[in-house]
């Protein structure tokens, strides 16, 4: 696929928790607490779609000019 627009924003994605009990063994993609992904756009490989689609509102909100900081 060719990139023919070149993102003004990036944002790095880390794991915080995985399952009730952090153990890789309950996420179906093998997440551990640590890995670490950056995306523009789209999905990271190897990211779990199904938390992308959760992220991905936040990340258009930011893009928008949102701001999440707690004052």
């Amino acid at each position: 696929m060719k990139n023919w627009y070149k993102e003004e924003y990036s944002f790095k994605i880390t794991v915080v928790s995985v399952g009730a009990n952090g153990k890789p063994e309950n996420c179906r993609n093998g997440h551990e607490v640590g890995d670490t992904y950056i995306c523009e756009y789209g999905c990271p490989g190897g990211f779990c779609s199904k938390s992308m689609a959760k992220l991905f509102p936040l990340m258009e909100a930011v893009r928008a000019g949102g701001d999440y900081q707690i004052y």
